[in-house]
């Protein structure tokens, strides 16, 4: 089976990302000063990648929990923002948005 290649990803509320929508080009490349958040895009295809295989609890769990990987430039508030991913594919796409409890380690997902 041929997979399909990504052509535009929309992130919210993840990592230093409060929200971005970025297109794809073939080849991509990714270039930037330190800080500039290379790593969390990376950290984006990892994340999606394993929530493919693994139950999404334990790939909130690897990364420290949802607090830890929900952006937090949205300001102080007394419960974490809802992060979520999209993944716009040739011919579909795949997405999902998390709603973290007040205990902050689990959540329900929803898209």
């Amino acid at each position: 089976m041929k997979s399909a290649p990504i052509t535009k990803i929309i992130i919210k509320r993840f990592r230093s990302f409060p929200t971005a929508a970025l297109a794809f080009d073939n080849p991509l490349f990714v270039v930037g000063r330190n800080g500039s958040a290379k790593s969390n895009l990376a950290d984006v295809f990892s994340f999606v990648s394993e929530a493919m295989a693994s139950p999404l609890q334990a790939v909130f769990d690897r990364r420290g929990g949802v607090g830890a990987v929900r952006n937090r430039s949205s300001g102080q508030q007394s419960f974490p923002p809802n992060p979520g991913l999209a993944n716009g594919l040739e011919g579909g796409r795949f997405a999902f948005e998390v709603k973290a409890l007040r205990n902050g380690n689990l959540f329900e997902s929803f898209a």
